[in-house]
């Protein structure tokens, strides 16, 4: 059995030996096969690395103007995805942009560039990148990149020839930063121009700055995606990126791109998030000309001042009005915006309107419009030229003015009602212009305290020491309830009154307005009552304190005339008049508000005929008495029964 076996295994080996064999070379020659095809085509993606290397580099120094030299490493894979990877690529030169020649230092840095190709393509030594990441760019000189000589046509993934905004468009219109800006979003449309079959471009980690003086402002920290799927598709912008130290998100649509790029109009939406600003815009654009937008548009800040000075401008010199909104239609051309059915919320106040803006390029900004509001309180504008002083250092700090000479506003205001301070004012109709550096407010007409009232202030920011003048006054308003909105509770008078008054102070310092202003102010009351102090204490003869009225008392009147002048802390009495059924009284003197000092003098006539009534007759006398108040309030003494002396 043993030999029959190995006799069968003889047999049997002697038939498959030969088939083995041949299987044997056929899958060597295969091998060897692989092996000269997969030296071939790696050899061959070698070529063609190097191939799209270049063809990268001529592409973006076309795109850019300026030189392109890459100082790093090439790198090419071709599964899991075909990509050729570049680094340390240095763009432009600050030394001789024009020409291209290379100097020490470049315009723009980049790290690492990672270009997705398509395979087939690629094999057949043609470059078609479908994916563009830019990673750790550093724009050091925004301002010469842009100058660089891109051409402004470029042929489009439709084959239609784009016609993009050169460096030179709108340069003699344009300011220096708003024309970097202007040329940096024309240099990105010309990218995804030029680059036919570019699809996405992502940018990771980049800064940029506009000079190589601006130190940390500016954008750092970009992780920005551009992405354009197809000719007929929308092109997106979305990402964030830190600018001046605040994180901001952006979300930008344009929905013909090509079309926008050829100065036509395109669908557009933009969404901006920051902690300091929040944009958003849905409606159409065009750069054709100066730029034209319509559509809706929303903006809000918790501070305009520091939006403005987050946006580019750290010296802004605006009051902080605090928190601000605004949605309405625009219609924007170039540098001219006008808001249309605008609701507005100022400082938490809603209002409607219009409203129009012009920036003009070096030039002041101006502003004008028309806004209605349901209630306005003017307390907090007010406080935010000239903050109230809350502690001793407060008086000391510098009152800025300078604002009004960096903006031209003309703004119509209205409110059903509102106030000033305690002072509650309703049906408010007034104007607020800023022109040449002279501050306007100008309320022509309003409701007050059951009369009405006007009032005019301005101040000029030109002269070395700026000052406030004006004049506001008030007829028919109810005199108890003027005081005690002023906050004046010892003395009260009742009565229908007329009150104007006219200031004239500098506005420097809380201290320099407290001790240096001046101001007249004019009462006049009628049919009412005097009441808050005891008026037996101006009778007799002798001298006793003065002392408030512990009881109800009031002393009628058929009129009440007072006429005083202020010269810092120092308050004359120029003459005061009370008349009624009992007689006259008469008063004049000085008293200061720093030192509390009284030093008043007057008399009171006695009428003919005597009136009746309690309080009548406790002043209800033979013959006229003088008197006079000296000391410090509130007990300054009363000496009385003096002889009568012209007032």
């Amino acid at each position: 059995m043993t030999a029959g076996f190995v006799r069968s295994d003889e047999t049997g080996g002697g038939r498959k030996g030969p088939r083995r064999r041949r299987g044997l070379a056929i899958l060597g020659l295969l091998v060897l096969l692989l092996a000269v095809g997969g030296a071939v085509l790696f050899w061959n993606l070698a070529l063609q690395a190097e191939a799209a290397r270049d063809d990268i580099e001529a592409r973006l120094a076309e795109l850019t103007g300026l030189s392109v030299r890459v100082e790093g490493k090439a790198g090419f894979t071709l599964l899991p995805r075909t990509q050729l990877s570049l680094t340390d690529i240095r763009i432009g030169s600050p030394g001789n942009v024009a020409s291209g020649t290379q100097a020490e230092d470049a315009i723009l840095r980049i790290d690492a560039l990672v270009a997705d190709l398509d395979l087939l393509p690629a094999l057949l030594g043609t470059t078609r990148v479908k994916r563009l990441s830019i990673i750790g760019p550093e724009l050091l000189s925004g301002a010469q990149f842009i100058g660089g000589s891109a051409a402004t046509e470029a042929e489009g993934p439709s084959g239609k020839t784009v016609r993009v905004i050169s460096a030179a468009d709108g340069a003699g219109a344009e300011s220096a930063t708003a024309d970097a800006y202007r040329r940096m979003s024309a240099y990105l449309g010309a990218f995804l121009s030029r680059f036919e079959d570019l699809r996405a471009l992502e940018i990771r980690e980049g800064v940029f700055r506009m000079s190589r003086r601006s130190g940390p402002s500016g954008i750092s920290n970009a992780n920005i995606l551009v992405s354009w799927p197809s000719k007929a598709a929308a092109a997106r912008l979305s990402g964030t990126y830190v600018w001046n130290g605040q994180p901001t998100d952006i979300d930008l649509t344009l929905a013909e791109p090509l079309a926008f790029l050829a100065g036509e109009p395109s669908g557009i939406d933009l969404d901006l998030s920051s902690p300091a600003l929040t944009v958003g815009f849905a409606g159409d654009g065009s750069t054709a000309g100066a730029g034209r937008f319509a559509g809706r548009l929303r903006v809000a800040t918790p501070s305009l001042t520091r939006s403005i000075r987050w946006l580019g401008n750290p010296r802004a010199a605006l009051p902080d009005i605090g928190a601000m909104s605004i949605e309405a239609t625009l219609d924007g051309y170039g540098r001219n915006l006008a808001l249309r059915d605008a609701s507005v919320s100022l400082d938490g106040f809603a209002g409607e309107g219009a409203v129009e803006m012009l920036m003009p390029a070096g030039g002041k900004p101006s502003v004008g419009g028309t806004l209605a509001f349901e209630r306005l309180d003017l307390t907090g504008f007010a406080e935010a030229v000239a903050p109230f002083p809350t502690l001793p250092f407060d008086f000391q700090r510098t009152i800025s003015v300078a604002f009004l000479d960096h903006l031209d506003l003309d703004l119509r205001l209205s409110a059903a009602s509102g106030g000033i301070g305690t002072l509650p004012i309703d049906n408010l109709a007034a104007t607020m212009k800023f022109k040449d550096g002279v501050g306007t407010v100008d309320i022509g007409d309003s409701s007050l305290l059951g009369g009405r009232g006007q009032a005019r202030l301005s101040i000029d920011s030109r002269t070395a020491t700026p000052r406030i003048v004006g004049f506001a006054s008030a007829k028919g308003v109810d005199a108890a309830r003027l005081l005690k909105a002023i906050g004046v509770e010892t003395v009260a008078v009742s009565g229908t009154s007329d009150v104007s008054a006219e200031i004239d102070a500098p506005v420097t310092r809380w201290t320099d307005l407290l001790q240096r202003n001046r101001m007249t102010l004019t009462v006049s009351a009628r049919s009412g009552a005097l009441s808050g102090f005891d008026p037996d204490v101006f009778l007799g003869s002798g001298t006793r304190p003065f002392a408030l009225a512990t009881e109800p008392t009031s002393i009628p009147f058929e009129s009440l005339r007072a006429k005083l002048s202020t010269s810092g802390p120092l308050v004359s009495l120029d003459r005061v008049t009370l008349t009624g059924a009992a007689g006259e009284f008469v008063a004049s003197g000085d008293l200061s508000t720093a030192t509390n000092e009284v030093n008043v003098s007057g008399s009171f006539v006695p009428a003919k005929s005597p009136a009746a009534g309690p309080a009548a007759n406790s002043l209800a006398t033979s013959q006229s008495i003088g008197f006079t108040l000296q000391g410090k309030w509130p007990r300054p003494s009363v000496t009385s029964g003096l002889p009568i002396e012209p007032i």
